[in-house]
C-alpha cells in the first residue's frame, strides 16, 4: 500500500485463497508466479503476464544463530523452523536456554510477556520440566501432527488461534495471572478492521479500561 501510494502499479502475488476486501486503487491481485521470462516480464499461473520493474520477496525471516552449536543442542534450523523446542521456547538438550517470539501469527507483547514469566518460573525451579527425551518427543508428536494435516515446515511455527490455549497453558503452568480477555478481543478487533479498512485501520487508538473491556480513543 506505501508503494502504491508513492503512484506505483502493484500486482500481489501469494499462495492463500483471494482477499475478500476492496484493494485500494494501484493494487492488483494476481496468481502464483509461473516464471520470470527474459525481457523481465512475470508470468502467473492464471495465464496472465505483465512487465516488472521490481520483483519483491516478502518470503519471511531466516533463522541464523551463528554464535550457537545447533549440532550440541541437538537443533534443526532450516526453512523457518527451530526445533525442537519445548513450549515454543526451550531446546530439551538445554532447558536453561530460551527462544522468546519465535511463533507466527500472535498477538506479539502479551505473547513475549507469558513465554518470559514461563522461563522466569522454569529459571527459579517453580515449573519442573519432564526429562530431555519426554519433552524432545512431545515436540516431535505435535511437529508430525501438524505435517500429517498438510501443514508446510515453514508453517510448523503458526499459532494463530492456537495462541490463546498456549499463553493459558503457560499461566496455568507457571501459575502467573492469564492474560486479560480484553487482549484478545482487541486483538480480534483490530484484526477485523484490518479486513475491512486495511488502508486506514491503523490510524484507530484504543485503551483498555479493564480486564474485560476496550474502547476506541477518537
Amino acid at each position: 500500500m506505501e508503494l502504491a501510494n508513492a503512484g506505483a502499479q502493484v500486482r500481489l502475488s501469494f499462495s492463500g485463497p483471494p482477499l475478500t476486501f476492496p484493494l485500494p486503487d494501484g493494487i492488483q491481485e494476481a496468481g502464483l508466479v509461473e516464471a520470470v521470462d527474459r525481457d523481465g516480464s512475470i508470468r502467473f499461473q492464471d495465464g496472465s503476464s505483465g512487465p516488472a520493474d521490481v520483483l519483491l520477496f516478502c518470503t519471511g525471516y531466516v533463522f541464523s544463530f551463528p554464535y550457537l552449536d545447533a549440532a550440541q543442542l541437538k537443533l534443526q534450523i532450516q526453512d523457518q523452523l527451530l526445533a525442537p523446542l519445548y513450549r515454543h521456547m526451550m531446546p530439551p538438550n538445554f532447558p536453561s536456554l530460551f527462544f522468546i517470539g519465535m511463533c507466527k501469527l500472535i498477538c506479539p507483547f502479551p505473547n513475549f510477556h507469558c513465554q518470559v514469566q514461563f522461563a522466569l518460573a522454569v529459571l527459579d525451579g517453580s515449573v519442573s520440566l519432564p526429562s530431555a527425551a519426554l519433552m524432545e518427543q512431545e515436540v516431535l508428536e505435535e511437529l508430525q501432527e501438524k505435517e500429517q494435516r498438510g501443514i508446510q515446515q515453514r508453517h510448523l511455527m503458526v499459532l494463530q488461534q492456537q495462541q490463546w490455549d498456549y499463553c493459558s497453558m503457560l499461566a496455568d503452568t507457571a501459575q502467573f495471572p492469564p492474560l486479560p480477555p480484553a487482549v484478545r478481543s482487541l486483538y480480534e478487533e483490530v484484526w477485523r478492521q484490518r479486513r475491512e479498512h486495511p488502508k486506514h485501520y491503523r490510524r484507530n487508538n484504543y485503551r483498555l479500561i479493564a480486564d474485560d473491556r476496550w474502547e476506541l480513543v477518537h
